[in-house]
């Protein structure tokens, strides 16, 4: 008999190494001196981001840096989108960059330290908005789960917050076409050679399925975490696809910058969208160093075109929790 899911969610906190659910693949490596005093005074990271536009683009890197040294601050709360990999959140940093916030994990300027995505989810977040100032407006996007002092640690930082979802079966196909689409991810081998269906289904796990490395019960429990613990605001990215005014007046709001004209937004929004279909998501990705964006296609269902039966049942064997939590079922018949 089926009946319904309700979504349960473990009072401690949860983690996975983040290439298991990020579409990137991660590398292993030790920072030497230099890097960690630069890190440590929040200079690293926008030194190398600086070094690299320039040499990629000398004249267009100058001016890069020359406009974010000399752009008029704006004052105001910062803000941190906690978001699902793949749920259109890329789109949701364009929006709060086109209303003036400096996007810290990009810019070449503003000072940040690098997280350990293996530390503890309050730390990360210090070590992103260590300088960031009330005087300089700042935001970053981050995969963090759930953890039970996050609140917490984001009032002692005095930042605002959301979270950003999709329906996890539109995730597993994104990700699974992001792998397919890049030589370097972790993945990209043990995929290569199977036929799309067999290649999604197979993707929706690690190298060890089951092991604590796999990408849809982990996908699952992020939602159901961030979901069942109603602390912040539940953005999800369909509802952009059905009145996207209204999702961007909520990033809007977000941000308080509800002076800021949502024609504006969404104007961002479409330039960049046909910037990226200009482009194949495989030399995109080969160029995401210089911030492209990894948009596909952000349709609302498009599991329904490659799943089969057998890629159904694996969802709902580890992942319906995270539909009924999220809003897209009611229980398991679908």
């Amino acid at each position: 008999m089926t009946t319904s899911i309700e979504p349960e969610v473990s009072a401690e906190p949860f983690a996975l190494p983040r290439s298991a659910a990020s579409g990137l693949a991660t590398r292993t490596w030790r920072p030497r001196p230099i890097f960690q005093w630069l890190d440590e005074r929040g200079l690293a990271l926008p030194l190398g981001r600086a070094a690299r536009a320039i040499t990629h683009n000398p004249i267009g890197g100058l001016r890069m840096l020359a406009h974010e040294a000399f752009a008029n601050p704006i004052g105001g709360r910062s803000v941190v989108l906690f978001a699902v990999t793949k749920s259109g959140s890329t789109m949701s940093e364009l929006a709060f960059r086109t209303m003036g916030l400096v996007d810290l994990q990009h810019s070449l300027w503003a000072r940040t330290c690098s997280a350990d995505w293996n530390s503890p989810a309050p730390e990360q977040l210090s070590r992103i908005f260590r300088f960031v100032s009330p005087r300089r407006q700042g935001f970053a996007k981050t995969h963090i789960a759930w953890h039970p002092t996050i609140r917490a640690a984001m009032m002692d930082l005095g930042i605002v917050g959301a979270v950003q979802i999709r329906d996890i079966r539109d995730v597993l196909v994104s990700r699974y076409h992001h792998v397919m689409s890049d030589p370097s991810h972790r993945h990209h081998a043990m995929l290569r050679d199977l036929s799309p269906s067999e290649g999604l289904k197979r993707s929706f796990f690690g190298e060890r399925p089951l092991q604590g490395d796999d990408p849809l019960p982990y996908l699952a429990q992020w939602v159901v975490s961030w979901t069942a613990a109603a602390e912040l605001p539940v953005l999800r990215y369909e509802d952009y696809l059905t009145n996207d005014c209204e999702f961007l007046r909520s990033l809007r709001s977000l941000a308080g910058r509800d002076e800021v004209d949502t024609e504006l937004l969404q104007r961002a929004i479409r330039d960049d969208r046909e910037r990226a279909a200009a482009a194949k998501l495989a030399t995109r990705l080969r160029n995401r160093a210089l911030n492209f964006s990894t948009f596909r296609q952000g349709e609302r269902g498009g599991w329904r075109q490659l799943f089969n039966q057998e890629a159904i049942d694996l969802v709902k064997e580890h992942g319906n929790g995270a539909l009924v939590a999220g809003g897209y079922e009611r229980d398991d018949r679908w």
